[in-house]
C-alpha cells in the first residue's frame, strides 16, 4: 500500500511586532476523517483538517506507525492517499500544538465477495419439484442466495432462482422422472461469490404424459391382426406394459371396448376377429403411478390382403383456398392408389362430401376451398385387393381473406347541419372470409370546391354506427362503408348520397348599393351572399334603413322583409336583386301581386260563370245567353287593354325619371371639368344596365 502526505502551511497576522495580539486556543477538528468501505484493490483517500491558535501540526499513523515524516509534517490539514487497498486496517488523524494533542481514527473496509455455500443437501423430490438445504458458508451477512439447476438429460441454458434470502428451497415445475444438477452461490452488496458443489438428483415418476406413438394395425389373417407401435414421447418414468383397446362400436366408451395387455413390448397380434369388419383400435401405456393418455384411433379391416391405414395423418392449412395433407404410408403394403374423402363443417343440411383419387403420394394439396372455412378428412389405401380402413377425422380451417362482401344496409341521416349519422350491418356471415377486424367510413362531398376523399378508419366490429362531425353545411355527401378482416379491405358498400342540414347564411349580401329616386324614396340592390356561404335554399332578404343627422343614426331602424316567391338555392354568384316601394310608383312588387292575384280570380270567376251559362244554353238552347257571354269576354279583353296600357305608361314615367337624374349627373360632371371621369362613369352606367336585370332591389319611400 503506498501513501501520500499534502503539507499546508498557513500563517496569520502581519510583520513581527505589528501583528494583533491573538487569543490561544487548543486544536480541535474542523474535519474529522471519515470512514470508508472499498473492494480489494481500491483506492480511497482519508482528509483530516484541525485548528487551533497556534495552528496545529497534522500527522497520519497506523497503529503505532508514522505515516507522516516529522521533517516534512504540515500544518493545519492533512490528507492521505491509500492506493491497492487488500486488507481493512484503522488510520489515526493526530493534531499537534503547544497546548495539546487531540486523536481521531478512519476505518478502512476491504468489503470482498461472499464464500461458497456448502453443498446442497436434497431432503424430499416428487415428481415436478426437489427441495434442498445447505449451510450458509458466510461469518459475514448475505443478501441473498442464487440458485442454478438444470436438466442433464436435455441441452440448454442454466434456470435460476434469485433473492432466496433462506437456506432451504423447494424447486418446482420439473420434468417427472428427470436428472437435475443443482448449485447454490452467495450474494452481498459487493457481488455474487462462487458456486458450491453441485448436487444431482432424480425428480419421482408419474403417469405417462403422452400416448404412444405410430400406432398401425394390419391383418396376419382373416381373424387375426398384429398392432405395433412406438414409446411416448413423455414416458415420465420407466414403462411397466401397454394396453390395447378394439372395438366394432367406436361410439361406445372406451372401459366397454376389449382389452388387450402387453408386457414390455412394442407389438401385439390380436385374434378371433370376424371377418369382413372394420375394428377401431387405441393404445396406452402405463408406469408404476399411473395410466398414461390413449392414442389417436386407428380403423382395421378383417379383409386379408387390404392396405393398413395410413399413418400421421396430418392436415395444415397454406392459404385461403388450399389445405396441405400429408401422411406416411402403411408398412409392407403395395398401394395402388389413395382415395381422399372432404367436406365443410357447416350445420346447412345436404352439405356435399368431395372424394378424390390419386396415385401413391406421402402428401396432397386440396385447393379450391373456401376462405376461413373448417373441413373434415379422411384418407384410405387401395391395394390391388381391396380398399383399406379410412384415417381418422382430421380437421382443419382455411385461413383468413377479405371479405367477399360489403357490408349490409348502409343507412345515413343528417342530424344536423354539420353532422351525417352512419349505420350499416356486417356483410352476410358466408361472405365475411374470416374475423372481422373493424370498419372504416369513406366520404367526399360532391362540391367540387371541397372534394376531398376522407376516411374514418379503425372502427371496432362490434359498432354499427359512427357520426361524421365537421362537415360542411347543406353540402351533399357521397358515402360508403368498407369492412376490415386481419387480411385487409373488402369492397366497398353501394354509395350513399346524402345532404347536411341547412343553416343560417354565414355570409351577407355581397354589392349593397343604394339610388335615390326623389326627395322621399331611395332604391337598395343587392347581390346574394357567395354559393358556399349561403348554407340552404335563399327564402327573402331584410332591408334595415335608418335616418342619420349629422353622421349620426336617429333613432331605431326600419326593417323591411324581401321575400323570394320561391324558396330557391342561389347557385349565380353574379345573380342580383331588387325591390322597389316608392312615392310615385304606388305600384311595386306587392302591387304587381295583388293584381295578378285578382286577375287570375276573375279568370277563375269567368271559367266557372262559363260553365253554368253553358249548362243552361244546353237546358233551353238560348243563343242569346252566348251572345251575352260573347259580350262579358270582349269586355274582359277591354280591361286587360286597359291594364296594360297603364303598365306602360307607368314605365315610361320611370324612364323619364331616370333620364332627369341621368342629365343632372352629367352637368355636374361638366362643371367640375371631369371628363375622363364621365367616361369611365358612363362606362359604370353602362355595367350596370347590363346587370339591372339579375339585381335584387328595394325601394324605401315616404322619408324626411
Amino acid at each position: 500500500m503506498q501513501t501520500k502526505s499534502h503539507i499546508f502551511i498557513l500563517q496569520v497576522g502581519g510583520p513581527s511586532g505589528l501583528g494583533p495580539r491573538l487569543r490561544r486556543v487548543a486544536p480541535r477538528f474542523s474535519i474529522p476523517p471519515t470512514s470508508h468501505e472499498i473492494m480489494p484493490g481500491g483506492n480511497v483517500n482519508i482528509t483530516c483538517v484541525a485548528v487551533g491558535s497556534p495552528m496545529p501540526y497534522v500527522k497520519w499513523m497506523q497503529g503505532a506507525e508514522d505515516l507522516t515524516p516529522e521533517d516534512d509534517m504540515p500544518v493545519g490539514r492533512n490528507v492521505l492517499e491509500l492506493t491497492d487497498v487488500k486488507d481493512s486496517a484503522n488510520y489515526t488523524c493526530v493534531a499537534m500544538s503547544s497546548l495539546g494533542v487531540i486523536e481521531a481514527v478512519a476505518q478502512i473496509t476491504v468489503k470482498s465477495f461472499p464464500k461458497a455455500p456448502g453443498t446442497p443437501v436434497v431432503t424430499e423430490t416428487t415428481a415436478t419439484s426437489i427441495t434442498i438445504t445447505w449451510d450458509s458458508g458466510n461469518p459475514d451477512p448475505v443478501s441473498y442466495y442464487v440458485i442454478e439447476y438444470k436438466s442433464k438429460s436435455q441441452d440448454g441454458p442454466y434456470q435460476i432462482k434469485e433473492d432466496i434470502t433462506t437456506t432451504r428451497y423447494s424447486i418446482g415445475g420439473l420434468s417427472p422422472n428427470s436428472e437435475y444438477e443443482i448449485w447454490v452461490s452467495a450474494v452481498n452488496t459487493i457481488g455474487q461469490g462462487p458456486h458450491s458443489d453441485s448436487v444431482v438428483t432424480r425428480t419421482g415418476e408419474q403417469a405417462p404424459a403422452s400416448a404412444p406413438r405410430n400406432v398401425q394395425g394390419r391383418m396376419l389373417s382373416a381373424s387375426t391382426m398384429i398392432i405395433q407401435w412406438e414409446e411416448p414421447v413423455e414416458p415420465n418414468g420407466q414403462i411397466r406394459g401397454y394396453r390395447v383397446y378394439y372395438t366394432m362400436e367406436p361410439d361406445q366408451p372406451v372401459s366397454n371396448w376389449q382389452k388387450h395387455n402387453v408386457d414390455d413390448s412394442l407389438l401385439t397380434t390380436v385374434g378371433s376377429l370376424l371377418e369382413h369388419e372394420t375394428y377401431t383400435v387405441r393404445v396406452l401405456a402405463f408406469t408404476s403411478v399411473g395410466d398414461g393418455p390413449l392414442s389417436d384411433p386407428i380403423q382395421v379391416k378383417t379383409q386379408q390382403g387390404v392396405p393398413g391405414q395410413p399413418m400421421n395423418f396430418r392436415a395444415e392449412a397454406k392459404s385461403e383456398s388450399t389445405i396441405l395433407l400429408t401422411w406416411s404410408s402403411p408398412r409392407q403394403d403395395i398401394i395402388l392408389k389413395y382415395e381422399l374423402l372432404y367436406k365443410e363443417i357447416s350445420n346447412k343440411p345436404g352439405t356435399p362430401e368431395f372424394l378424390k383419387t390419386f396415385d401413391p403420394v406421402t402428401s396432397f394439396l386440396v385447393k379450391e376451398l373456401n376462405p376461413n372455412t373448417e373441413y373434415v378428412f379422411q384418407l384410405a389405401a387401395r391395394s390391388a385387393l381391396g380398399l383399406g380402413a379410412p384415417t381418422s377425422e382430421v380437421r382443419e380451417r382455411t385461413l383468413q381473406s377479405k371479405p367477399s362482401a360489403p357490408p349490409q344496409d348502409v343507412k345515413c341521416v343528417s342530424t344536423r347541419s354539420t353532422a351525417i349519422l352512419v349505420s350499416w350491418q356486417p356483410p352476410p356471415v358466408e361472405s365475411q372470409n374470416g374475423d372481422l377486424e373493424g370498419y372504416s367510413v369513406r366520404y367526399r362531398a360532391l362540391d367540387p370546391e371541397v372534394s376531398e376523399l376522407k376516411e374514418v378508419k379503425d372502427i371496432p366490429a362490434a359498432t354499427t354506427q359512427i357520426t361524421l362531425e365537421a362537415l360542411e353545411k347543406w353540402t351533399e355527401y357521397r358515402i360508403t362503408v368498407v369492412a376490415h378482416t386481419i387480411m385487409g379491405p373488402g369492397p366497398e358498400s353501394s354509395p350513399v348520397i346524402v345532404r347536411t342540414d341547412e343553416d343560417v347564411p354565414s355570409a351577407p349580401p355581397r354589392k349593397v348599393e343604394v339610388e335615390v329616386l326623389n326627395s322621399t324614396a331611395i332604391q337598395v340592390f343587392w347581390r346574394s351572399p357567395v354559393q358556399n356561404r349561403q348554407h340552404g335554399q335563399i327564402r327573402g332578404y331584410q332591408v334595415h334603413y335608418v335616418r342619420m343627422e349629422n353622421g349620426e343614426a336617429s333613432g331605431l331602424p326600419q326593417i323591411k322583409d324581401v321575400m323570394l316567391a320561391d324558396a330557391q338555392w342561389e347557385t349565380d354568384n353574379t345573380a342580383e336583386y331588387g325591390g322597389r316601394k316608392g312615392g310615385r310608383r304606388k305600384e311595386g312588387r306587392k302591387e304587381k301581386r295583388k293584381e295578378g292575384r285578382k286577375e287570375r280570380k276573375r279568370r277563375e270567376g269567368g271559367r266557372k260563370e262559363g260553365k253554368k251559362e253553358r249548362k243552361k244554353e244546353r237546358k233551353k238552347g238560348g243563343r242569346k245567353e252566348r251572345k251575352k257571354e260573347k259580350g262579358g269576354k270582349e269586355e274582359g279583353r277591354k280591361e286587360k287593354r286597359k291594364e296594360g296600357k297603364k303598365r306602360k305608361e307607368r314605365k315610361k314615367e320611370r324612364k323619364k325619371e331616370r333620364k332627369k337624374e341621368r342629365k343632372k349627373e352629367r352637368k355636374k360632371e361638366k362643371r367640375e371639368g371631369g371628363r375622363n371621369e364621365g367616361k369611365k362613369e358612363k362606362g359604370g352606367r353602362e355595367d350596370r344596365r347590363k346587370e339591372e336585370k339579375g339585381r335584387k332591389s328595394f325601394c324605401v319611400n315616404s322619408l324626411l
